[in-house]
């Protein structure tokens, strides 16, 4: 049985070995290679007024990377411009089409969060004169594009010391770059509320560099004055933020734009300059949020209906699927299947769409392992693209199928011990505001860093009923055996069928009640005891 002491050392003992406990010990721009000659390349054009032009990515951590570097260069008075491609005209990235619907001739180009396979679009470069400066995070290929430069950190021969960044954290660190260069006044910090945004959304482990700029991110996003973050705490009710308030609230909705219609609208509102600016865009991005999730939810049932219980991963595909809610609609069947999950759109005799990893599988490696029966892909561990031909598809499915169970045979044991249930029982009078503080004190929680989850047993329940738009949440009231309080539970995207009265075993975290700040069960399991 776990007490607060035990609780405290358990969550102790997973950062004892961190790297980087203040901002003062956080590695310097200048060990990524590649970083020298990106900041003397900009600091020659600035001096010139020659044109530099920003391609970022369309979701999350591209939107606000573009929007770092961005702001910084034009506070220097650059001749600058940007642009986020369009999912459904454009593709990913830059590319040879966006370099010629662009018309981009004599400039330097700066891709954030892309560009790590971009080979044709890199030789269009050169033939239009362009000088491209290549910032990424995904996993490099085998063949480099010929580019000026490239900044990233899983080069083989980088020596940033935390691998595991994301695209706009290369950005912040090029911007950091070049103030030092440049020698101007610059307030780095001002951008780690736009920066923590991305470092959930794009889900990078919270440990080292991350955890330490994403804790200091948030606390800038409570108090920051930028009009777009003034707009997300009065709209969303919030004077402060968590990385679960990031992930559900915050990166749903900037990640609509790119999903539904075209990404600059969310760099339109990270940039505005006036609240009544933000607040138009933040509506904006509101309706889109909410045609998403009506798209997404009548493919998640079509999807599932298609699921081969006999293979280990999960993949479903349609003609002429909405492209840019694939992804999301991956995740979901893997968090309903517990397994690596694909949901691709049929068009033009090819199969388009997204991957999400499950159970610790790498999906790059997966797909590298597979690249003779692909199109292209791209991505990282967690989240990958894709395009495939249809005659390839059921072999894919096949042969991945098999990699993917002898994975899960070899890692059956570190899987079991990541994805645990829960950490320990507890006793329903361990429950409480202190340890609510414990809990807070380690904060962020996220990838790398799971909120800890408890085991409860003996719970009377003596309210129930569903909650939330679609009814698909479950609220509790739960009471101890021989106690007198109760505790309020929440069940996400649950429905249980129980009875008042009914006695309960319970796996949950905990989280403070928005309203009371008592302790509020987050259920993730619950079954009824005989």
């Amino acid at each position: 049985m776990l007490n607060k002491a035990a609780i405290l050392a358990f969550l102790q003992q997973r950062f004892e070995n961190e790297l980087f406990k203040t901002m003062r010990e956080i590695p310097q721009p200048h060990l990524f290679a590649g970083m020298e000659q990106a900041v003397q390349i900009i600091s020659e054009t600035l001096a010139t007024k020659r044109k530099i032009f920003i391609i970022g990515d369309y979701d999350v951590d591209g939107v606000v990377g573009t929007t770092i570097v961005y702001d910084f260069l034009e506070s220097l008075g650059a001749n600058i411009d940007f642009a986020i491609p369009n999912r459904f005209t454009d593709g990913y990235g830059i590319s040879p089409t966006l370099i010629k619907r662009l018309g981009l001739h004599d400039c330097v180009i700066i891709t954030i969060d892309n560009g790590i396979s971009a080979i044709e679009a890199a030789e269009l470069c050169k033939q239009y004169n362009n000088t491209l400066i290549i910032t990424d995070h995904h996993m490099p290929p085998p063949i480099l594009p010929h580019a000026a430069t490239i900044i990233n950190p899983k080069l083989s021969h980088c020596p940033f010391p935390q691998k595991d960044i994301c695209g706009a954290n290369v950005g912040w660190y090029l911007v950091a770059a070049l103030k030092a260069k440049m020698g101007v006044q610059y307030n780095m910090s001002a951008s780690l509320d736009l920066l923590a945004l991305a470092i959930i959304a794009d889900v990078m482990p919270l440990v080292g560099l991350n955890r330490l700029l994403l804790r200091r991110g948030l606390c800038e996003l409570a108090q920051s004055s930028r009009p777009a973050c003034i707009v997300l705490r009065e709209e969303l009710k919030k004077s402060t933020f968590n990385s679960e308030d990031v992930s559900y609230l915050i990166a749903p909705l900037l990640n609509s734009a790119g999903r539904m219609a075209d990404a600059t609208l969310s760099v339109a509102f990270l940039r505005s300059k006036t609240i009544q600016e933000a607040r138009t865009h933040f509506f904006a991005l509101q309706s889109l949020n909410h045609e998403r999730k009506i798209i997404e939810s009548t493919l998640l049932e079509q999807a599932l209906l298609q699921i081969d219980r006999n293979t280990k991963i999960a993949l479903a595909y349609g003609k002429d699927w909405h492209e840019g809610v694939l992804g999301i609609v991956a995740a979901r069947l893997g968090e309903r299947t517990g397994l690596p999950s694909f949901v691709l759109t049929h068009k033009n005799g090819y199969l388009k769409g997204s991957g999400r990893s499950f159970m610790g599988v790498h999906l790059i490696e997966l797909l590298q392992m597979h690249a003779h029966l692909l199109r292209q892909f791209g991505g990282h561990k967690g989240a990958v693209g894709l395009e495939i031909e249809y005659h390839n598809l059921e072999r894919f499915v096949r042969e991945a199928s098999l990699v993917v169970e002898q994975i899960l045979q070899e890692n059956a044991s570190k899987i079991k011990q990541q994805d645990k249930e829960y950490i320990g029982e507890i006793t329903a009078e361990c429950i409480d505001l202190e340890l609510l503080d414990i809990l807070d004190d380690f904060e962020p929680y996220g990838e790398a860093n799971p909120k800890p989850r408890f085991l409860c047993r003996d719970l009377i329940v003596r309210e129930i009923r569903n909650v939330g738009l679609a009814q698909n949440h479950t609220a509790l009231l739960l009471q101890p055996i021989g106690q007198s309080h109760r505790f309020k539970a929440i069940a996400f995207n649950q429905h249980y069928e129980l009875e008042i009265g009914s006695r309960v075993d319970s796996v949950f975290a905990l989280a403070r009640d928005s309203y009371s700040q008592n302790p509020q069960l987050v259920i993730e399991n619950l079954w009824v005891m005989s």
